[in-house]
């Protein structure tokens, strides 16, 4: 049926009348511009960034500096020793960092076994650091930045969405407005050549009145325009062509698009993933009370002293590293409490979410019902009016009326026309609406 209904009167017209850049040019230009497209873009991108560190096995994290031995010491005949070390953290595998270590040293004036001095680099061991704490929240932690990323996905989507709406409604806009204001305006002139050649006074005093409601009128167009500035540059006929364009676009993108399980919505599960991570915190509602080590497991190889025995090179270390807190003021109760509550409250945001969208959604469609029935009652409202201005044509040519009545007549056939165009604007309005909430981004783009 929306087939039928897009075939607008003037679309004809429109689609020829100009060879102005596209609607998605528009679009695009205005997402460059839009704060907060710009801002989720970069929430995005850290979320992502965050998500790899656990999703990725093999994340390299390499340093090289002083450490923490004496770095790099100068004297008056200039650099006379310095310390470096070169760390990598290689792996994260189930909660467990897998590094490696390599410290080396620069003496410029060691002294040798027969008094001599020589400059000295030396690499003495090489290390590997396994370390993790005993009990490791690692898949939890995984869980909620993964339900990050989707949420920060899930809102650039939607900052997208806005844009690409606020973008039709402005064209939307813009051009009811601009054919409002040059009606306003005319009859703002008949009213006051009406008002002039009045000799009753009732009636100049009733065309007065017609003329100050209309002067209103144009005005409060006028304070509408100021709000569409930024279009100043498109003209009349750009406009036409953009507004053609959305006419044609977007049925066919409500037509194609396939209305995504709410379930399937970034946003619901990231809440799913946030209550699961949620769920496993609760699990070690104990963990705030009892010590959690941190375990580091160092093997090392000795590669300055190569005259020892190849097995007598390997050494290796376990450090443990462990707080317990003996008295607090109740921060360990609180968070074992928060602990168990942040679940509920998971389950009752997850749950209370679905129940507001389904019924969100399904109010979006009758909303789209309301708009179709409005839209037909103005398509009548339209042929009657268009019906009568004909007629007062006729009659115009055969001397029956007035050359104010008929413009006044071409002047409410045009409004009832705008008043259509805009029934009908409003029914693409909502389906926009609905795709916002049912489909990822706008026309796939």
């Amino acid at each position: 049926m929306i087939r039928t209904i897009v075939l607008f009167p003037l679309l004809a017209f429109i689609l020829i009348s100009s060879g102005f850049g596209s609607f998605w040019e528009l679009y695009t230009e205005n997402l460059k511009e839009d704060i907060t497209f710009q801002q989720q873009s970069l929430r995005l991108m850290s979320a992502e960034q965050g998500y790899k560190q656990y999703e990725d096995f093999f994340q390299p994290y390499v340093t090289f500096g002083t450490g923490k031995g004496n770095g790099m010491i100068f004297n008056e005949e200039g650099l006379k020793s310095s310390s470096f070390g070169l760390n990598a953290n290689l792996l994260h595998v189930f909660g467990t960092d897998i590094g490696l270590s390599i410290p080396f040293s620069y003496v410029k004036d060691r002294k040798s076994s027969n008094g001599e001095s020589q400059e000295d680099f030396k690499i003495e061991n090489i290390s590997m650091n396994i370390s993790r704490d005993l009990i490791s929240e690692d898949n939890a932690d995984k869980l909620q930045k993964k339900a990050d990323m989707l949420s920060a996905s899930f809102t650039l989507n939607q900052a997208a969405w806005t844009v690409f709406i606020g973008t039709v409604k402005s064209i939307f806009d813009i051009r009811y407005n601009r054919e409002l204001l040059l009606l306003y305006e005319k009859k703002s002139d008949i009213y006051s050549e009406l008002m002039e050649e009045a000799t009753d006074s009732d009636n100049r005093r009733n065309y007065e009145k017609m003329y100050l409601n209309a002067e209103k009128l144009r005005i409060g167009v006028e304070s509408i325009m100021l709000e569409l500035s930024k279009y100043e540059v498109l003209t009349d006929e750009d406009v036409d062509s953009i507004y053609g364009e959305i006419l044609l676009l977007i049925p066919d993108m409500y037509e194609n698009s396939v209305e995504k399980d709410i379930f399937l919505r970034n946003d619901i599960r990231s809440l799913a993933l946030s209550k699961q991570a949620a769920e496993e915190k609760a699990e070690l509602w104990f963990l705030p009370y009892f010590p959690n080590p941190h375990l580091t497991f160092t093997p090392s190889f000795n590669v300055a002293d190569p005259e020892l025995d190849f097995e007598d090179r390997f050494s290796w270390s376990l450090s443990v590293q462990c707080d317990m807190t003996l008295f607090d003021r109740g921060e360990m109760e609180s968070e074992s409490i928060s602990r168990k509550g942040n679940a509920e409250i998971k389950k009752l945001e997850y749950s209370q979410k679905t129940d507001s969208l389904e019924k969100k959604i399904e109010s979006l469609h009758l909303e789209e019902k309301k708009s179709m029935l409005d839209y037909e009652i103005k398509q009548i409202d339209y042929q009657i009016v268009k019906e009568s201005y004909e007629r007062n044509q006729k009659l115009y040519k055969k001397g029956y009326i007035t050359q104010n009545d008929m413009k006044l007549s071409e002047i409410e056939f045009i409004q009832k026309k705008l008043d259509y165009e805009k029934a009908f604007q409003q029914l693409l309005m909502d389906k926009l609406n609905i795709m916002k909430e049912t489909v990822d981004t706008p026309g796939g783009y």
